[in-house]
């Protein structure tokens, strides 16, 4: 996400300088999106700092970082998880810098801004922090402005929830694949577009599990979707009933037409 970061920001005609520990990965990703190598010593001249590492490496990364920045520079960490990071990167947090955490609602191979949602959280707000915010609006961003408690409580529905009945699934057709693998030749359309996602979501796997692990409603998420998933497993009438209900508040509720996939997708692909 943060290389996805850089380029768009390169293309705004900013000066950007990417640091890392993998010297040879890092100049080739700068040559690619036209961006600079550097190291801690460019962190004084500044005047935004972006982090973006795993979750259990947010909160010492941004300390080193903050050691050598300058005064009413700002400080963004794009962790996907903000109670536990987020408080405990404000305590390093010298007075006169600024602190913004965004969480970007999509995946590093999206080509287009317009329409795509980040989460703000205003930790330490500022000039800086508006200009970016104000920036990113500029660049048809979706920004929503939140505490770090309500970013992890919608994140427990629409992250943990969401990708964890995906692995449970996962999990399982792993299990019926090792068993017969001639069932494979059986697979509908729609179930190979289920596999896809799966081989997606395995890109990112371990950014998949650091939200399940590390958002504080997540168990309870979890907790939540399998008492549901046990009712339904009879798929008597009462279960009937209220699925059939769920998709009609579904239906009623969601904006059609902007969350569907492009159908021209699927006849392009191979599967």
């Amino acid at each position: 996400m943060g290389r996805l970061l850089a380029r768009i920001f390169t293309r705004q005609n900013y000066h950007v300088i990417i640091l890392g520990r993998n010297r040879t990965k890092l100049r080739k990703i700068a040559a690619r999106i036209h961006a600079q190598t550097g190291d801690l010593a460019d962190l004084p001249k500044a005047r935004i700092v972006i982090v973006s590492v795993p979750i259990e490496s947010m909160v010492d990364v941004c300390a080193d970082a903050l050691q050598h920045m300058a005064k009413d520079s700002l400080l963004i960490d794009i962790a996907s998880v903000k109670t536990g990071v987020v408080d405990k990167i404000e305590r390093h947090v010298p007075t006169r810098i600024q602190y913004l955490s965004l969480h970007p609602l999509f995946g590093p191979s999206t080509r287009s801004t317009k329409g795509r949602n980040i989460v703000a959280v205003r930790v330490r707000p500022g000039p800086l922090c508006d200009r970016m915010i104000s920036l990113l609006r500029n660049l048809k961003f979706n920004i929503r402005i939140v505490s770090a408690e309500e970013h992890d409580k919608a994140m427990a529905v629409f992250q943990v929830m969401h990708h964890y009945a995906f692995l449970v699934l996962g999990v399982k057709l792993a299990e019926i694949m090792r068993r017969n693998q001639e069932v494979w030749n059986l697979v509908p359309r729609s179930m190979k577009r289920t596999l896809q996602q799966l081989q997606s979501m395995n890109m990112i796997i371990e950014t998949l599990l650091a939200i399940q692990r590390y958002n504080p409603y997540a168990t309870a998420a979890r907790r939540a979707f399998a008492v549901s998933a046990s009712r339904m497993a009879t798929m008597d009438d009462g279960a009937v009933l209220e699925i059939k209900k769920a998709m009609s508040v579904i239906k009623s509720r969601l904006p059609t037409g902007r969350l569907a996939p492009p159908r021209r997708a699927f006849h392009r692909r191979k599967i």
